[in-house]
Formats: structure tokens, C-alpha cells, sequence
């Protein structure tokens, strides 16, 4: 649970500019609310709730990124060339088709936003990008 909670993170760190830095840590807030999930923030790694795993879907939605069950995949990788642009559109546009096609066979939002997360967090840190806060 650790791992996917520390992807989901890593992956709301690289996500969150899209709508600027306070109104994304306010969706992360209010998404912790909407589903009774009570830890600072800067702990949300640590936290071993089950509730948790529906969060970066949570997010992702207020974000834009999701819609109505589907990730819009050209705003993830806007967002991702903004803080890895030394990788370039192509290779960020690779990455982010990789996971996603890994994950287009799941059903479940809740999983597909989480191993998204764990793909993108794997393929960054070959090239030495991490999203650590």
C-alpha cells in the first residue's frame, strides 16, 4: 500500500501545476475530505488507509485529467513536459502511452489512476527524474 501511496504522490506532485500549486493541493484536500481520510498532508505517504487508493482518481478528476472514467492523456503529458522538458514532447509522450497502455485493460478507475502512477514514477526515474517534495 506504501508503494502505491508514495506513486500516487509522486504522480500528484508532477500533476499538480496544471491548475497552479494551491488549487491543486486544495482538490487534494478536499478530495482526503470527501472520503473521510483525516492525515496532514506532508504524511500521506506513511498512511496506510485502503480509502487512499482512490485518491489520485479524485484528483486527476478535479484536475481535468479525468473524465467521466477516462484519462485525458495529452493534459498528463503537457503537465509532465512542463517539469521534465529535458526528456522532450517525444519521450514524454512515449512514457505516458506505455502506462496508459498497461492500463487499458482495467475497468476500475481506482486502479487504473494508481498503476498509472507506478508506470510513470518507474520510466521518470530511468532518466533521473523524481518528484519528491
Amino acid at each position: 500500500m506504501k508503494f502505491v501511496i508514495f506513486s500516487f504522490f509522486a504522480l500528484f506532485l508532477a500533476v499538480r501545476d496544471i491548475h497552479g500549486n494551491d488549487e491543486s493541493i486544495q482538490n487534494l484536500k478536499e478530495c482526503l475530505n470527501e472520503n473521510n481520510i483525516k492525515v496532514d498532508i506532508e504524511k500521506l505517504k506513511e498512511h496506510d488507509d485502503p480509502k487512499i487508493r482512490c485518491i489520485l482518481a479524485c484528483v486527476m478528476e478535479k484536475e481535468g485529467i479525468l473524465e467521466n472514467g477516462d484519462i485525458q492523456y495529452d493534459l498528463l503529458k503537457e503537465d509532465l513536459l512542463e517539469d521534465a522538458e529535458q526528456l522532450g514532447e517525444k519521450k514524454i509522450s512515449e512514457i505516458v502511452d506505455y502506462c496508459g497502455n498497461l492500463a487499458k485493460e482495467l475497468t476500475d478507475v481506482c486502479d487504473k489512476t494508481n498503476l498509472i502512477g507506478m508506470c510513470l514514477e518507474e520510466e521518470l526515474e530511468k532518466y533521473n527524474i523524481k518528484f519528491e517534495k
